[in-house]
C-alpha cells in the first residue's frame, strides 16, 4: 500500500547525520511519496534537491478560500 509522507520545514535538517537519514529516507524503495516542504529551498543541500519535483504552491484568493470553506464544512 502506498504511503505518503510529509516533512514540513525541511531546511532545518542541518547536521550531516540529519541529511543522511533523510537521504536514506527518499531514496529507499517502496510506494512511499515524500513530501518536503521548506520556505528556503536554497537551504536544502543540493544532494536533497537534486532528487526532488518542485511545486510551488501559492496562497489562495479569497473567493476560493470561501468555496472551499464551504465545500468542506461539516
Amino acid at each position: 500500500m502506498a504511503a505518503a509522507r510529509l516533512l514540513q520545514h525541511a531546511q532545518l535538517a542541518s547536521t550531516e547525520a540529519d541529511i543522511a537519514a533523510m537521504l536514506k529516507a527518499i531514496e529507499e524503495p517502496g510506494d512511499s511519496v515524500w513530501i518536503l516542504t521548506t520556505s528556503r529551498l536554497t537551504r536544502l543541500p543540493a544532494t536533497i534537491r537534486s532528487r526532488c519535483q518542485r511545486v510551488r504552491f501559492r496562497p489562495l484568493s479569497e473567493s476560493r478560500e470561501r468555496v472551499a470553506g464551504d465545500q468542506h464544512r461539516l
